[in-house]
């Protein structure tokens, strides 16, 4: 019986190669179960990164707390006044965080958190910051003395504020409240000057003292360029001052006003005098007593003039006299005069002759002695 080949339903099934297993059919639920692991597996290893990652950030904190945080500490240089710190605690970890709660960290976040730490400034001790500030030893001076000199201030008496200003500076030099308060007594004493400086000028005013007004008002100025009391004062004392002492000065020479020149600058002096108002009874006694002086001035008094007849007589600013013998009678103004008296073969005689007004002096004698 020969061996057939194969069937024609044998020949349509697809032919299976040997290298390929055969799996049997999945059973209902077996996806889920897969499902579940690969999720469980997958989640145990984002929890443990996660924990690694804040164990790193914790590591990184300590270093820096005990190996950074000390030296930074102590390259820092220390204040004189400060009290020295005990050694820095180090800040105790943190709890680690349950795996249910700890988030996932970025790795930026994680070098964030590692660099902070040290680049913080640490605070001060706190030994330092709760000592209270010790106590000025000069500081009740300072009160008393303050306490004076305001009370002085409000009573007006500068001067004795000033002192107790002055007490209160060397207690605590250089304090704001100290300048103010000399600032004021400056003011204040400049303001009493002010008006011992006016008060003493209107009285050089009164008795017509015009140099000492003058001097007052100049005090003032140099105190306060802008005092309008001591400018006008300075305005009606200086030309006062001026006239008065120029009617003095006639007055003390009065034989000066026998030459024409300076006849007629008092003239003109008695004219200021009159124009000027208020004229106090200084400046019209003055004004009066020259122009008495004035007059005896320009009135000629007779003079008498001795000579032998061989001397050849002459006034100086007046004229030659000739050669006379006896007595000879010379009218001159109130002045003084230098009387010369020449002869041949003899030295020159010269003598003064003063002539005041109204009172005719003694004949005097002109002639030449010494042989030459």
């Amino acid at each position: 019986m020969t061996r057939q080949g194969p069937s024609t339903r044998d020949a349509r099934r697809p032919r299976i190669g040997p290298d390929v297993p055969l799996q049997p059919p999945p059973r209902p639920g077996a996806a889920d179960v897969r499902s579940s692991e690969g999720t469980a597996a997958s989640s145990s290893l984002g929890r443990s990164a996660a924990a690694a990652a804040l164990l790193a950030v914790l590591a990184v904190a300590v270093v820096g707390v005990f190996v950074l945080l000390p030296r930074w500490v102590a390259s820092r240089p220390r204040p004189v006044a400060a009290v020295e710190a005990p050694p820095a605690e180090a800040a105790p970890a943190a709890p680690p965080e349950s795996p249910k709660e700890a988030p996932e960290t970025p790795a930026p976040a994680q070098e964030d958190e590692a660099t902070t730490p040290a680049a913080r400034p640490p605070a001060m001790p706190r030994a330092t910051e709760a000592r209270p500030p010790a106590e000025e030893p000069e500081a009740p001076e300072w009160t008393r003395a303050m306490s004076d000199g305001l009370a002085a201030l409000d009573r007006g008496q500068f001067a004795e504020a000033q002192a107790a200003f002055a007490r209160a500076e060397a207690a605590r030099p250089g304090t704001r409240v100290v300048a103010d308060a000399i600032k004021r007594t400056e003011e204040g004493l400049k303001g009493e000057a002010l008006s011992r400086h006016r008060a003493a000028g209107e009285a050089a005013e009164a008795r017509e003292d015009w140099r000492g007004a003058l001097a007052a008002y100049d005090a003032a100025l140099k105190l306060e360029p802008q005092s309008a009391f001591a400018q006008q004062g300075r305005a009606r004392s200086l030309p006062r001052a001026v006239l008065d002492e120029t009617v003095a000065g006639y007055l003390q020479r009065p034989e000066r006003l026998s030459a024409e020149a300076v006849a007629r600058e008092a003239e003109g002096v008695i004219e200021r005098a009159r124009e000027t108002a208020p004229a106090g009874p200084r400046l019209r006694q003055q004004t009066a007593a020259l122009e008495r002086a004035l007059h005896d001035a320009r009135t000629p008094v007779d003079v008498h003039l001795v000579s032998d007849g061989l001397t050849e007589v002459s006034v100086l600013r007046v004229g030659t006299m000739g050669i006379f013998r006896g007595e000879k009678k010379v009218a001159l103004r109130p002045g003084s005069y230098v009387v010369v008296g020449k002869r041949q073969g003899y030295r020159d005689s010269r003598q003064t002759l003063v002539v005041s007004p109204s009172r005719i002096p003694p004949p005097l004698e002109v002639r030449c002695r010494e042989a030459l």
